[in-house]
Protein backbone atom coordinates (compact mmCIF):
# COMPACT_ATOMS: atom_id res chain seq x y z
CA UNK A 1 0.00 0.00 0.00
CA UNK A 2 1.59 3.32 -1.05
CA UNK A 3 2.25 5.94 1.61
CA UNK A 4 0.72 8.64 -0.58
CA UNK A 5 -2.12 8.69 -3.09
CA UNK A 6 -0.74 8.53 -6.63
CA UNK A 7 -1.61 7.83 -10.24
CA UNK A 8 0.71 4.95 -11.13
CA UNK A 9 1.22 2.84 -14.26
CA UNK A 10 0.59 -0.83 -13.57
CA UNK A 11 3.15 -1.93 -16.18
CA UNK A 12 6.18 0.27 -15.59
CA UNK A 13 5.53 1.95 -12.23
CA UNK A 14 5.63 5.47 -13.67
CA UNK A 15 4.04 7.98 -11.26
CA UNK A 16 2.18 10.67 -13.21
CA UNK A 17 2.49 14.26 -12.08
CA UNK A 18 -0.92 16.00 -12.27
CA UNK A 19 0.81 19.06 -13.68
CA UNK A 20 1.65 17.02 -16.79
CA UNK A 21 -1.78 17.72 -18.25
CA UNK A 22 -3.51 15.63 -19.33
CA UNK A 23 -2.51 12.95 -16.79
CA UNK A 24 -4.65 10.29 -18.46
CA UNK A 25 -2.15 7.91 -20.06
CA UNK A 26 1.26 6.68 -19.05
CA UNK A 27 3.92 8.76 -20.85
CA UNK A 28 5.75 5.52 -21.63
CA UNK A 29 2.80 4.01 -23.53
CA UNK A 30 3.48 2.71 -27.00
CA UNK A 31 5.36 -0.55 -26.44
CA UNK A 32 3.83 -3.98 -25.84
CA UNK A 33 3.42 -3.52 -22.08
CA UNK A 34 -0.02 -3.00 -20.49
CA UNK A 35 0.35 0.67 -19.60
CA UNK A 36 -2.75 1.35 -17.53
CA UNK A 37 -2.79 4.15 -14.97
CA UNK A 38 -4.28 3.14 -11.62
CA UNK A 39 -5.31 5.40 -8.77
CA UNK A 40 -3.50 3.98 -5.75
CA UNK A 41 -4.88 5.42 -2.57
CA UNK A 42 -2.38 6.18 0.18
CA UNK A 43 -2.25 4.41 3.51
CA UNK A 44 -3.67 7.49 5.21
CA UNK A 45 -6.90 7.40 3.15
CA UNK A 46 -9.73 5.83 5.14
CA UNK A 47 -13.16 4.71 4.01
CA UNK A 48 -14.97 7.83 5.16
CA UNK A 49 -18.06 8.50 3.03
CA UNK A 50 -20.09 11.61 3.79
CA UNK A 51 -23.32 9.64 3.83
CA UNK A 52 -25.60 12.68 3.89
CA UNK A 53 -24.30 13.60 0.42
CA UNK A 54 -26.35 12.14 -2.44
CA UNK A 55 -23.81 12.95 -5.19
CA UNK A 56 -21.10 10.23 -5.48
CA UNK A 57 -18.17 12.59 -6.05
CA UNK A 58 -19.26 14.64 -3.06
CA UNK A 59 -19.91 11.61 -0.83
CA UNK A 60 -16.54 9.98 -1.60
CA UNK A 61 -14.43 13.07 -2.31
CA UNK A 62 -11.72 12.20 0.22
CA UNK A 63 -11.13 8.89 -1.62
CA UNK A 64 -10.56 10.48 -5.04
CA UNK A 65 -7.24 11.23 -6.73
CA UNK A 66 -8.40 14.65 -7.95
CA UNK A 67 -9.31 15.67 -4.41
CA UNK A 68 -5.87 14.68 -3.15
CA UNK A 69 -4.15 16.50 -6.03
CA UNK A 70 -6.16 19.67 -5.42
CA UNK A 71 -5.69 19.58 -1.65
CA UNK A 72 -1.94 19.12 -2.03
CA UNK A 73 -1.90 22.39 -4.01
CA UNK A 74 -3.76 24.45 -1.45
CA UNK A 75 -7.42 23.81 -2.19
CA UNK A 76 -9.82 23.50 0.71
CA UNK A 77 -12.31 20.65 0.88
CA UNK A 78 -15.13 23.16 0.43
CA UNK A 79 -13.59 24.54 -2.77
CA UNK A 80 -13.42 21.05 -4.25
CA UNK A 81 -17.01 20.44 -3.13
CA UNK A 82 -18.09 23.63 -4.88
CA UNK A 83 -16.54 22.39 -8.13
CA UNK A 84 -18.47 19.13 -7.80
CA UNK A 85 -21.68 21.01 -7.11
CA UNK A 86 -21.28 23.39 -10.07
CA UNK A 87 -20.61 20.59 -12.54
CA UNK A 88 -23.44 18.45 -11.20
CA UNK A 89 -25.89 21.37 -11.38
CA UNK A 90 -24.90 22.00 -15.00
CA UNK A 91 -25.33 18.30 -15.76
CA UNK A 92 -28.80 18.37 -14.23
CA UNK A 93 -29.70 21.33 -16.45
CA UNK A 94 -28.64 19.37 -19.53
CA UNK A 95 -29.78 15.83 -18.66
CA UNK A 96 -32.69 16.56 -16.34
CA UNK A 97 -30.97 14.78 -13.46
CA UNK A 98 -27.60 14.99 -11.76
CA UNK A 99 -25.38 12.08 -10.80
CA UNK A 100 -26.75 10.32 -7.71
CA UNK A 101 -25.67 7.55 -5.35
CA UNK A 102 -27.54 4.29 -5.65
CA UNK A 103 -27.57 1.19 -3.50
CA UNK A 104 -28.56 -2.48 -3.77
CA UNK A 105 -32.05 -3.64 -2.93
CA UNK A 106 -33.00 -7.29 -2.41
CA UNK A 107 -35.32 -8.50 -5.16
CA UNK A 108 -37.69 -10.99 -3.57
CA UNK A 109 -39.04 -11.99 -6.98
CA UNK A 110 -35.57 -12.72 -8.43
CA UNK A 111 -34.52 -14.47 -5.23
CA UNK A 112 -37.60 -16.71 -5.32
CA UNK A 113 -37.13 -17.46 -9.02
CA UNK A 114 -33.63 -18.73 -8.32
CA UNK A 115 -34.62 -20.74 -5.24
CA UNK A 116 -32.72 -18.58 -2.77
CA UNK A 117 -33.27 -18.94 0.96
CA UNK A 118 -34.39 -16.15 3.28
CA UNK A 119 -30.80 -15.48 4.40
CA UNK A 120 -29.53 -15.38 0.81
CA UNK A 121 -30.90 -13.90 -2.35
CA UNK A 122 -30.28 -11.48 -5.19
CA UNK A 123 -29.66 -7.78 -4.61
CA UNK A 124 -30.01 -5.37 -7.53
CA UNK A 125 -28.36 -1.99 -8.08
CA UNK A 126 -30.39 0.22 -10.44
CA UNK A 127 -28.25 2.66 -12.44
CA UNK A 128 -30.86 3.32 -15.14
CA UNK A 129 -31.95 6.65 -13.65
CA UNK A 130 -28.51 8.26 -13.92
CA UNK A 131 -27.82 10.97 -16.55
CA UNK A 132 -28.21 9.37 -20.02
CA UNK A 133 -29.65 6.24 -18.39
CA UNK A 134 -26.55 4.33 -17.30
CA UNK A 135 -23.52 4.27 -15.01
CA UNK A 136 -21.31 5.74 -17.74
CA UNK A 137 -21.65 9.24 -16.31
CA UNK A 138 -19.87 7.94 -13.21
CA UNK A 139 -16.82 7.17 -15.36
CA UNK A 140 -16.74 10.55 -17.07
CA UNK A 141 -17.83 12.92 -14.32
CA UNK A 142 -14.46 12.58 -12.62
CA UNK A 143 -12.64 13.31 -15.88
CA UNK A 144 -14.69 16.46 -16.53
CA UNK A 145 -14.20 17.48 -12.91
CA UNK A 146 -10.43 17.02 -13.16
CA UNK A 147 -10.22 19.08 -16.35
CA UNK A 148 -12.08 21.87 -14.53
CA UNK A 149 -9.76 21.61 -11.52
CA UNK A 150 -6.66 21.44 -13.75
CA UNK A 151 -7.64 24.67 -15.46
CA UNK A 152 -8.21 26.38 -12.10
CA UNK A 153 -4.76 25.19 -11.00
CA UNK A 154 -3.17 26.46 -14.21
CA UNK A 155 -2.30 23.00 -15.56
CA UNK A 156 -4.50 23.36 -18.68
CA UNK A 157 -5.81 26.17 -20.86
CA UNK A 158 -9.19 24.67 -21.81
CA UNK A 159 -8.80 24.80 -25.57
CA UNK A 160 -8.67 21.07 -26.36
CA UNK A 161 -11.71 19.19 -27.69
CA UNK A 162 -12.88 15.95 -26.07
CA UNK A 163 -13.22 12.66 -27.95
CA UNK A 164 -15.00 9.34 -27.40
CA UNK A 165 -15.41 6.15 -29.44
CA UNK A 166 -18.89 4.78 -28.74
CA UNK A 167 -22.37 4.49 -30.22
CA UNK A 168 -24.29 3.88 -27.02
CA UNK A 169 -24.41 4.78 -23.37
CA UNK A 170 -20.81 6.00 -23.17
CA UNK A 171 -21.35 8.39 -26.06
CA UNK A 172 -24.58 9.71 -24.58
CA UNK A 173 -23.00 10.21 -21.16
CA UNK A 174 -20.03 11.94 -22.78
CA UNK A 175 -22.30 14.24 -24.78
CA UNK A 176 -24.34 15.24 -21.74
CA UNK A 177 -21.26 15.93 -19.65
CA UNK A 178 -19.39 17.73 -22.43
CA UNK A 179 -22.35 20.05 -22.99
CA UNK A 180 -22.68 20.62 -19.25
CA UNK A 181 -18.98 21.49 -19.06
CA UNK A 182 -19.11 23.68 -22.19
CA UNK A 183 -16.67 21.47 -24.14
CA UNK A 184 -16.47 20.47 -27.79
CA UNK A 185 -16.96 16.71 -28.24
CA UNK A 186 -16.05 14.39 -31.14
CA UNK A 187 -17.96 11.09 -31.13
CA UNK A 188 -16.65 8.24 -33.32
CA UNK A 189 -19.42 5.76 -34.11
CA UNK A 190 -19.75 2.58 -36.23
CA UNK A 191 -21.88 2.42 -39.35
CA UNK A 192 -24.58 0.45 -37.54
CA UNK A 193 -25.15 3.11 -34.89
CA UNK A 194 -28.87 3.72 -34.40
CA UNK A 195 -30.47 6.76 -35.96
CA UNK A 196 -32.09 7.68 -32.65
CA UNK A 197 -28.72 7.70 -30.86
CA UNK A 198 -27.12 9.80 -33.58
CA UNK A 199 -29.99 12.28 -33.44
CA UNK A 200 -29.66 12.58 -29.68
CA UNK A 201 -25.90 13.09 -29.92
CA UNK A 202 -26.36 15.88 -32.43
CA UNK A 203 -29.08 17.43 -30.26
CA UNK A 204 -26.46 17.58 -27.51
CA UNK A 205 -24.10 19.48 -29.86
CA UNK A 206 -21.69 16.58 -30.35
CA UNK A 207 -19.82 16.26 -33.65
CA UNK A 208 -20.54 12.73 -34.91
CA UNK A 209 -17.98 10.88 -37.09
CA UNK A 210 -19.12 7.59 -38.69
CA UNK A 211 -16.29 5.02 -38.93
CA UNK A 212 -16.61 2.13 -41.42
CA UNK A 213 -14.35 -0.89 -40.97
CA UNK A 214 -11.67 -0.45 -43.64
CA UNK A 215 -9.93 -3.41 -45.29
CA UNK A 216 -6.48 -2.16 -44.29
CA UNK A 217 -7.43 -1.48 -40.65
CA UNK A 218 -5.47 -3.49 -38.07
CA UNK A 219 -7.44 -5.80 -35.75
CA UNK A 220 -9.73 -3.97 -33.38
CA UNK A 221 -12.54 -1.46 -33.43
CA UNK A 222 -12.29 1.04 -36.33
CA UNK A 223 -13.94 3.68 -34.13
CA UNK A 224 -11.05 3.31 -31.72
CA UNK A 225 -8.55 3.70 -34.57
CA UNK A 226 -10.17 6.99 -35.65
CA UNK A 227 -10.39 8.04 -32.00
CA UNK A 228 -6.62 7.52 -31.63
CA UNK A 229 -6.04 9.69 -34.67
CA UNK A 230 -8.04 12.47 -33.00
CA UNK A 231 -5.96 12.12 -29.83
CA UNK A 232 -2.81 12.47 -31.90
CA UNK A 233 -4.25 15.74 -33.21
CA UNK A 234 -4.70 17.08 -29.67
CA UNK A 235 -8.10 15.89 -28.47
CA UNK A 236 -8.48 14.70 -24.87
CA UNK A 237 -9.75 11.15 -24.25
CA UNK A 238 -13.29 11.32 -22.89
CA UNK A 239 -13.92 7.62 -23.32
CA UNK A 240 -14.71 4.85 -20.85
CA UNK A 241 -11.56 2.78 -21.46
CA UNK A 242 -8.98 3.03 -18.71
CA UNK A 243 -6.19 2.36 -21.19
CA UNK A 244 -7.06 5.71 -22.77
CA UNK A 245 -7.84 7.58 -19.57
CA UNK A 246 -6.92 6.06 -16.23
CA UNK A 247 -9.29 8.31 -14.31
CA UNK A 248 -12.44 6.74 -15.76
CA UNK A 249 -11.98 3.53 -13.80
CA UNK A 250 -12.03 5.49 -10.55
CA UNK A 251 -15.63 6.59 -11.16
CA UNK A 252 -16.86 2.99 -11.12
CA UNK A 253 -15.39 2.50 -7.66
CA UNK A 254 -18.18 4.71 -6.35
CA UNK A 255 -20.77 2.08 -7.37
CA UNK A 256 -19.04 -0.45 -5.12
CA UNK A 257 -18.82 2.11 -2.34
CA UNK A 258 -22.55 2.76 -2.60
CA UNK A 259 -23.04 -0.98 -2.06
CA UNK A 260 -20.75 -0.88 0.97
CA UNK A 261 -22.70 2.00 2.53
CA UNK A 262 -26.05 0.29 1.87
CA UNK A 263 -25.03 -3.28 2.75
CA UNK A 264 -22.06 -3.33 5.18
CA UNK A 265 -22.58 -7.09 5.64
CA UNK A 266 -21.19 -7.53 2.15
CA UNK A 267 -21.93 -10.15 -0.50
CA UNK A 268 -20.73 -13.62 -1.39
CA UNK A 269 -20.62 -12.96 -5.12
CA UNK A 270 -21.03 -10.07 -7.55
CA UNK A 271 -21.97 -10.56 -11.21
CA UNK A 272 -20.50 -7.85 -13.44
CA UNK A 273 -21.16 -7.44 -17.16
CA UNK A 274 -17.97 -6.75 -19.09
CA UNK A 275 -17.38 -4.93 -22.36
CA UNK A 276 -14.30 -2.74 -22.28
CA UNK A 277 -13.91 -3.63 -18.60
CA UNK A 278 -13.76 -0.23 -16.87
CA UNK A 279 -17.01 -0.75 -14.97
CA UNK A 280 -16.13 -4.20 -13.63
CA UNK A 281 -12.50 -3.29 -12.95
CA UNK A 282 -13.50 -0.16 -11.05
CA UNK A 283 -16.13 -1.99 -9.03
CA UNK A 284 -13.64 -4.71 -8.09
CA UNK A 285 -11.03 -2.12 -7.05
CA UNK A 286 -13.61 -0.26 -4.98
CA UNK A 287 -14.55 -3.48 -3.23
CA UNK A 288 -10.89 -4.30 -2.57
CA UNK A 289 -10.34 -0.88 -0.99
CA UNK A 290 -13.42 -1.27 1.23
CA UNK A 291 -12.19 -4.66 2.44
CA UNK A 292 -8.67 -3.33 3.08
CA UNK A 293 -10.12 -0.54 5.25
CA UNK A 294 -12.43 -2.86 7.17
CA UNK A 295 -15.66 -1.50 5.69
CA UNK A 296 -16.59 -4.87 4.12
CA UNK A 297 -15.86 -8.23 5.74
CA UNK A 298 -14.49 -9.92 2.62
CA UNK A 299 -14.02 -9.53 -1.11
CA UNK A 300 -17.00 -11.10 -2.89
CA UNK A 301 -16.32 -13.62 -5.61
CA UNK A 302 -16.09 -11.58 -8.78
CA UNK A 303 -17.84 -13.14 -11.76
CA UNK A 304 -17.14 -11.30 -15.02
CA UNK A 305 -19.79 -11.90 -17.69
CA UNK A 306 -19.39 -11.61 -21.47
CA UNK A 307 -21.48 -12.66 -24.45
CA UNK A 308 -20.40 -15.70 -26.44
CA UNK A 309 -20.55 -13.40 -29.49
CA UNK A 310 -17.52 -11.40 -28.26
CA UNK A 311 -15.60 -12.73 -25.28
CA UNK A 312 -11.92 -11.74 -25.23
CA UNK A 313 -11.67 -11.78 -21.44
CA UNK A 314 -12.05 -15.53 -20.86
CA UNK A 315 -8.85 -16.63 -22.68
CA UNK A 316 -6.84 -13.82 -21.06
CA UNK A 317 -8.22 -14.80 -17.64
CA UNK A 318 -7.26 -18.44 -18.30
CA UNK A 319 -3.72 -17.40 -19.21
CA UNK A 320 -3.37 -15.38 -16.02
CA UNK A 321 -4.76 -18.27 -13.96
CA UNK A 322 -2.31 -20.68 -15.59
CA UNK A 323 0.64 -18.40 -14.85
CA UNK A 324 -0.62 -18.06 -11.29
CA UNK A 325 -0.55 -21.83 -10.87
CA UNK A 326 3.04 -21.84 -12.14
CA UNK A 327 4.16 -19.29 -9.55
CA UNK A 328 1.96 -16.81 -7.73
CA UNK A 329 -0.64 -14.20 -8.64
CA UNK A 330 1.61 -11.16 -8.25
CA UNK A 331 4.23 -12.68 -10.55
CA UNK A 332 1.54 -13.62 -13.05
CA UNK A 333 0.19 -10.08 -13.07
CA UNK A 334 3.68 -8.67 -13.65
CA UNK A 335 4.15 -11.11 -16.54
CA UNK A 336 0.83 -10.07 -18.12
CA UNK A 337 1.54 -6.38 -17.62
CA UNK A 338 4.96 -6.80 -19.21
CA UNK A 339 3.56 -8.21 -22.46
CA UNK A 340 -0.11 -7.44 -22.99
CA UNK A 341 -0.55 -9.41 -26.21
CA UNK A 342 0.58 -12.61 -24.51
CA UNK A 343 -2.83 -12.79 -22.83
CA UNK A 344 -5.24 -10.13 -24.09
CA UNK A 345 -5.91 -10.15 -27.82
CA UNK A 346 -8.67 -8.43 -29.81
CA UNK A 347 -11.40 -10.68 -31.20
CA UNK A 348 -10.80 -11.00 -34.93
CA UNK A 349 -14.38 -11.79 -35.98
CA UNK A 350 -16.83 -10.20 -33.53
CA UNK A 351 -20.41 -11.45 -33.61
CA UNK A 352 -23.69 -9.80 -32.74
CA UNK A 353 -25.74 -9.99 -29.57
CA UNK A 354 -28.83 -8.60 -27.86
CA UNK A 355 -26.33 -7.29 -25.29
CA UNK A 356 -24.83 -4.95 -27.86
CA UNK A 357 -23.22 -2.66 -25.29
CA UNK A 358 -20.64 -5.27 -24.22
CA UNK A 359 -19.36 -6.24 -27.65
CA UNK A 360 -15.96 -4.54 -27.36
CA UNK A 361 -13.37 -6.24 -29.55
CA UNK A 362 -10.95 -6.10 -26.61
CA UNK A 363 -11.35 -5.99 -22.84
CA UNK A 364 -9.20 -2.92 -22.38
CA UNK A 365 -9.30 -2.83 -18.57
CA UNK A 366 -8.85 -6.53 -17.99
CA UNK A 367 -5.83 -7.04 -15.78
CA UNK A 368 -6.99 -5.59 -12.44
CA UNK A 369 -10.36 -7.25 -12.97
CA UNK A 370 -8.81 -10.65 -13.61
CA UNK A 371 -6.36 -10.22 -10.72
CA UNK A 372 -9.14 -9.56 -8.24
CA UNK A 373 -11.38 -12.15 -9.85
CA UNK A 374 -8.77 -14.86 -9.40
CA UNK A 375 -7.92 -13.65 -5.89
CA UNK A 376 -11.59 -13.85 -4.90
CA UNK A 377 -12.20 -17.29 -6.40
CA UNK A 378 -14.31 -15.85 -9.21
CA UNK A 379 -14.45 -16.64 -12.90
CA UNK A 380 -14.84 -15.24 -16.39
CA UNK A 381 -18.26 -16.40 -17.58
CA UNK A 382 -19.29 -16.66 -21.23
CA UNK A 383 -23.07 -16.76 -21.68
CA UNK A 384 -25.27 -17.70 -24.60
CA UNK A 385 -27.82 -15.56 -26.40
CA UNK A 386 -30.59 -17.66 -24.87
CA UNK A 387 -29.37 -16.84 -21.36
CA UNK A 388 -28.97 -13.16 -22.19
CA UNK A 389 -32.55 -13.02 -23.46
CA UNK A 390 -33.86 -14.93 -20.45
CA UNK A 391 -31.98 -12.65 -18.05
CA UNK A 392 -33.44 -9.61 -19.78
CA UNK A 393 -36.98 -10.98 -19.59
CA UNK A 394 -36.69 -12.18 -15.99
CA UNK A 395 -34.80 -9.12 -14.77
CA UNK A 396 -37.39 -6.69 -16.12
CA UNK A 397 -40.40 -8.72 -15.00
CA UNK A 398 -39.06 -9.38 -11.51
CA UNK A 399 -37.86 -5.87 -10.72
CA UNK A 400 -39.95 -3.55 -12.87
CA UNK A 401 -36.75 -1.84 -14.02
CA UNK A 402 -36.93 -0.93 -17.71
CA UNK A 403 -33.34 -1.95 -18.40
CA UNK A 404 -31.72 -3.01 -21.68
CA UNK A 405 -30.30 -6.47 -22.40
CA UNK A 406 -26.76 -5.22 -21.90
CA UNK A 407 -27.71 -4.01 -18.44
CA UNK A 408 -29.01 -7.41 -17.33
CA UNK A 409 -26.03 -9.40 -18.68
CA UNK A 410 -24.64 -9.85 -15.16
CA UNK A 411 -27.84 -11.66 -14.24
CA UNK A 412 -27.27 -14.02 -17.18
CA UNK A 413 -24.09 -15.16 -15.45
CA UNK A 414 -26.07 -15.87 -12.30
CA UNK A 415 -28.57 -17.90 -14.34
CA UNK A 416 -25.65 -19.83 -15.84
CA UNK A 417 -24.44 -20.92 -12.40
CA UNK A 418 -27.98 -21.62 -11.21
CA UNK A 419 -28.58 -23.97 -14.15
CA UNK A 420 -25.29 -25.75 -13.40
CA UNK A 421 -26.16 -26.19 -9.72
CA UNK A 422 -23.39 -23.80 -8.67
CA UNK A 423 -25.59 -21.24 -6.89
CA UNK A 424 -25.85 -21.87 -3.17
CA UNK A 425 -29.36 -20.82 -2.02
CA UNK A 426 -27.80 -19.15 1.03
CA UNK A 427 -25.51 -16.94 -1.05
CA UNK A 428 -25.92 -13.18 -1.12
CA UNK A 429 -25.52 -12.23 -4.80
CA UNK A 430 -25.24 -8.72 -6.24
CA UNK A 431 -26.05 -7.67 -9.81
CA UNK A 432 -25.98 -4.19 -11.38
CA UNK A 433 -28.70 -3.20 -13.82
CA UNK A 434 -27.43 -0.34 -15.97
CA UNK A 435 -28.59 1.02 -19.29
CA UNK A 436 -32.17 2.21 -19.70
CA UNK A 437 -34.03 0.41 -22.49
CA UNK A 438 -34.49 2.66 -25.53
Amino acid sequence: MPAETALVCAACGERVDPRAHPPFRCPRSGDDRDHLLNVRLGSEVAFTPVVEEAQPFARYASMLWGFDAARSRGWSASRFANSVQRLDAALEDVAGVGLRCTGPQRSDALSDALGCSADGGVWVVDETNQPSGSHKARHLFGVALWIDVAEALGFADGGDPLAVASCGNAALAAANLALAAGRELLVFVPEQASADTLAELRRLDAEVVVCPREEDDPPGDPCVHRFHEALADGALPFSCQGTENGLVVEGARTIAWDAVVAEPRGFDRVQLQVGGGAFASGFAQGAEFAVARGAWPKLPRILAVQSAAVSPLAPAWRALAKWTEEGDLDAAVRRAAGRRAAAMRPVEHPGTSVAEGILDDETYDWLELARLGIASGGAAQVVSEDLLREAHRLGREATGIDVCATGTAGLAGLLLDHAAGKLDPHERALVVFTGARR
